[in-house]
């Protein structure tokens, strides 16, 4: 692995987070929603799960280990 496919690695790795930030984000609305009674029970079960539905994904840590280790020896 070079420079460049590390930077990348780490990119795919920030993205990862950021859309688990973002699902986290969502779930939190629809229970802020459902507590204050702005959305009934089935309706919220509805929207999680969608979110459920289009965030399933895993990321695969095993190359950012060697990622980090590429941009750790140019430092």
């Amino acid at each position: 692995m070079d420079l460049q496919e590390a930077k990348e690695e780490c990119e795919r790795w920030l993205a990862h987070l950021d859309a688990q930030k973002e699902r986290v984000h969502s779930l939190q609305r629809v229970a802020a929603m459902r507590r204050r009674g702005e959305m009934g029970l089935s309706e919220a079960r509805e929207k999680i799960e969608e979110f459920d539905i289009r965030a399933p994904t895993v990321y695969d840590g095993s190359r950012l280990a060697d990622a980090i280790r590429v941009m750790l020896r140019q430092i």
